[in-house]
């Protein structure tokens, strides 16, 4: 539905019209969890929308280590490079966190609309900056910053303002995945938080219960 298109965050500047020309062009897929919905390395000819659920965008290497680039929601997109014509294979893995309902769309159809629709360029060249910008402050954080602050950085991201909760369930392991750690280092790190007060943990349910501070 044109609806499901419009909580998809590069297409929501976009007239009713347009939308409406995209939706026609996509098909509709459903996942269930833990389902791998495209390798590294994969041929890159499709952009993906996510209407509902949750997935991981990771890389990894042939011992099985990986580490998680970001977390996709509802109203994300990913893979939209390949419609952009900048690369020719997949350069992460996507896997669903939980069941997904995702709408794609290949690049043929999006070359096709882009002639057609101008504006779609126009958002589409601001969804890249934007997701430029995020991957650069990414990088900065795992080159400049200490295990410690990017376990800061990770959880001041994710904690409620109000009650500090990590609505989010997080092993120590998905933790290291995602700031590029060891496991036993965040396990040191979080002892250390529990110990100071700073944060609790209850079945991988973790609540922020005061500032963390600046240095570890």
């Amino acid at each position: 539905m044109m609806g499901d298109l419009k909580t998809i965050e590069w297409f929501a500047g976009l007239d009713d019209d347009s939308v409406q020309t995209i939706d026609k062009l996509t098909s509709s897929r459903q996942y269930s969890k833990n389902s791998v919905i495209m390798h590294e390395g994969d041929p890159a000819n499709s952009m993906f929308l996510l209407v509902s659920g949750k997935v991981k965008v990771y890389l990894s290497d042939e011992e099985g280590r990986e580490i998680i680039l970001s977390t996709m929601r509802p109203g994300d997109s990913f893979g939209e490079l390949a419609l952009l014509g900048a690369e020719d294979t997949r350069t992460a893995s996507v896997m669903t966190l939980e069941s997904s309902s995702i709408k794609v769309l290949m690049k043929s159809d999006l070359e096709k609309l882009r002639k057609e629709h101008p504006i779609i360029n126009e958002v589409l060249m601001t969804g890249l900056i934007d997701r430029v910008k995020c991957l650069t402050a990414q990088v900065k954080s795992l080159g400049l910053k200490s295990v410690y602050g990017r376990i800061r950085i990770f959880f001041n991201e994710l904690a409620d303002t109000d009650s500090g909760e990590i609505t989010e369930k997080l092993t120590q392991q998905t933790i290291a995945n995602h700031i590029g750690a060891s496991r036993e280092m965040v396990a040191r790190i979080l002892k250390d938080l529990r110990v100071g007060g700073y944060v609790s943990s209850d079945n991988k349910q973790i609540t922020v219960l005061r500032r963390l501070p600046e240095k570890h």
